[in-house]
Protein backbone atom coordinates (compact mmCIF):
# COMPACT_ATOMS: atom_id res chain seq x y z
CA UNK A 1 0.00 0.00 0.00
CA UNK A 2 1.12 3.66 -1.20
CA UNK A 3 2.17 6.18 1.86
CA UNK A 4 0.63 8.75 -0.29
CA UNK A 5 -2.33 9.79 -0.44
CA UNK A 6 -4.26 10.68 -4.39
CA UNK A 7 -4.10 14.33 -5.05
CA UNK A 8 -7.96 15.98 -4.55
CA UNK A 9 -9.17 18.92 -7.14
CA UNK A 10 -12.07 20.44 -7.38
CA UNK A 11 -13.56 21.65 -10.43
CA UNK A 12 -15.95 24.27 -9.92
CA UNK A 13 -18.40 24.45 -13.28
CA UNK A 14 -21.95 25.24 -13.82
CA UNK A 15 -22.04 23.55 -17.54
CA UNK A 16 -22.99 19.90 -16.66
CA UNK A 17 -20.25 18.65 -20.26
CA UNK A 18 -17.76 20.92 -19.32
CA UNK A 19 -17.54 19.52 -16.08
CA UNK A 20 -17.76 16.12 -17.06
CA UNK A 21 -14.69 16.65 -19.17
CA UNK A 22 -12.90 18.11 -16.73
CA UNK A 23 -13.72 15.24 -14.28
CA UNK A 24 -13.01 12.49 -16.68
CA UNK A 25 -9.65 14.46 -18.09
CA UNK A 26 -8.54 14.61 -14.35
CA UNK A 27 -9.62 11.49 -13.18
CA UNK A 28 -8.32 9.82 -16.09
CA UNK A 29 -4.59 11.14 -14.16
CA UNK A 30 -4.81 9.46 -11.19
CA UNK A 31 -6.59 12.45 -9.06
CA UNK A 32 -9.45 12.25 -6.49
CA UNK A 33 -11.97 14.71 -8.31
CA UNK A 34 -14.89 16.48 -6.65
CA UNK A 35 -17.53 18.46 -8.49
CA UNK A 36 -19.10 21.52 -7.92
CA UNK A 37 -21.61 23.70 -9.54
CA UNK A 38 -22.16 26.64 -7.22
CA UNK A 39 -19.77 29.56 -5.66
CA UNK A 40 -21.61 28.15 -2.36
CA UNK A 41 -21.07 24.76 -3.00
CA UNK A 42 -17.06 25.30 -3.93
CA UNK A 43 -16.54 27.16 -0.02
CA UNK A 44 -18.90 23.97 1.34
CA UNK A 45 -16.63 21.26 -0.32
CA UNK A 46 -13.72 23.50 0.80
CA UNK A 47 -14.64 23.30 4.34
CA UNK A 48 -14.59 19.22 4.47
CA UNK A 49 -11.75 18.11 2.07
CA UNK A 50 -8.19 19.33 1.89
CA UNK A 51 -7.90 19.75 -1.96
CA UNK A 52 -4.63 20.14 -3.51
CA UNK A 53 -6.08 22.23 -6.16
CA UNK A 54 -9.30 24.09 -7.63
CA UNK A 55 -10.42 24.63 -11.18
CA UNK A 56 -12.93 27.62 -11.05
CA UNK A 57 -15.23 28.92 -13.49
CA UNK A 58 -15.55 32.56 -13.57
CA UNK A 59 -19.47 32.68 -15.06
CA UNK A 60 -21.61 30.80 -12.10
CA UNK A 61 -24.84 31.45 -11.26
CA UNK A 62 -25.06 32.07 -7.45
CA UNK A 63 -22.06 35.01 -7.43
CA UNK A 64 -18.97 35.79 -8.37
CA UNK A 65 -16.17 33.55 -8.47
CA UNK A 66 -13.37 36.42 -7.29
CA UNK A 67 -14.93 36.20 -4.28
CA UNK A 68 -14.45 32.52 -3.78
CA UNK A 69 -10.86 32.85 -4.95
CA UNK A 70 -10.49 35.77 -2.62
CA UNK A 71 -11.99 33.19 0.17
CA UNK A 72 -10.07 30.27 -0.35
CA UNK A 73 -6.94 32.31 -0.57
CA UNK A 74 -7.92 34.25 2.77
CA UNK A 75 -8.04 30.56 4.20
CA UNK A 76 -5.57 28.51 2.35
CA UNK A 77 -3.22 31.21 1.15
CA UNK A 78 -1.10 28.06 -1.05
CA UNK A 79 -4.39 26.40 -2.56
CA UNK A 80 -3.51 27.28 -6.39
CA UNK A 81 -6.80 27.93 -8.36
CA UNK A 82 -6.51 27.59 -11.98
CA UNK A 83 -9.62 30.02 -13.18
CA UNK A 84 -11.40 29.31 -16.09
CA UNK A 85 -13.48 31.13 -18.78
CA UNK A 86 -14.74 31.63 -22.12
CA UNK A 87 -14.67 35.53 -22.01
CA UNK A 88 -11.22 35.75 -22.52
CA UNK A 89 -9.75 39.24 -22.00
CA UNK A 90 -7.04 40.73 -20.92
CA UNK A 91 -8.91 42.04 -18.33
CA UNK A 92 -9.85 38.89 -16.40
CA UNK A 93 -6.74 37.45 -16.55
CA UNK A 94 -5.15 40.57 -14.97
CA UNK A 95 -8.08 40.15 -12.27
CA UNK A 96 -7.39 36.72 -11.51
CA UNK A 97 -4.03 37.06 -10.99
CA UNK A 98 -3.72 39.87 -9.46
CA UNK A 99 -6.23 38.08 -6.61
CA UNK A 100 -4.23 35.43 -6.27
CA UNK A 101 -4.77 32.48 -8.95
CA UNK A 102 -2.66 30.05 -10.12
CA UNK A 103 -3.15 30.66 -13.77
CA UNK A 104 -6.02 31.33 -15.85
CA UNK A 105 -7.06 29.49 -18.78
CA UNK A 106 -9.68 30.51 -21.83
CA UNK A 107 -12.47 28.16 -22.67
CA UNK A 108 -12.24 26.50 -25.07
CA UNK A 109 -8.88 25.02 -22.85
CA UNK A 110 -5.92 22.69 -24.10
CA UNK A 111 -6.53 19.53 -22.73
CA UNK A 112 -2.45 18.87 -22.70
CA UNK A 113 -1.98 22.56 -21.20
CA UNK A 114 -4.84 21.86 -18.43
CA UNK A 115 -2.81 18.50 -17.64
CA UNK A 116 0.63 20.26 -17.12
CA UNK A 117 -1.05 23.18 -14.92
CA UNK A 118 -2.50 20.81 -12.38
CA UNK A 119 0.47 18.68 -12.69
CA UNK A 120 2.38 22.45 -12.02
CA UNK A 121 -0.48 22.98 -8.99
CA UNK A 122 0.11 20.08 -7.40
CA UNK A 123 3.51 19.99 -7.06
CA UNK A 124 3.67 23.60 -5.91
CA UNK A 125 0.92 22.27 -3.27
CA UNK A 126 3.63 19.30 -2.06
CA UNK A 127 5.97 21.63 -1.71
CA UNK A 128 4.09 23.84 0.24
CA UNK A 129 3.51 21.15 2.57
CA UNK A 130 6.95 19.79 2.54
CA UNK A 131 8.43 23.46 3.88
CA UNK A 132 5.82 23.37 6.40
CA UNK A 133 6.83 20.02 7.76
CA UNK A 134 10.32 21.36 7.63
CA UNK A 135 10.36 24.10 9.30
CA UNK A 136 8.25 22.51 12.28
CA UNK A 137 11.00 20.03 12.39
Amino acid sequence: MSRFKQPEILIVDDDPDIQAALHDLLESEGYAVTDATTCREALLHTQTVHFDAVVLDIGLPDGDAFSVLRGLKNSIPSLPVIMLTDATTDDLRSESLAQGAFSFLPKPYNHHELRLLVRQAINLTVNALLLGKNKTH
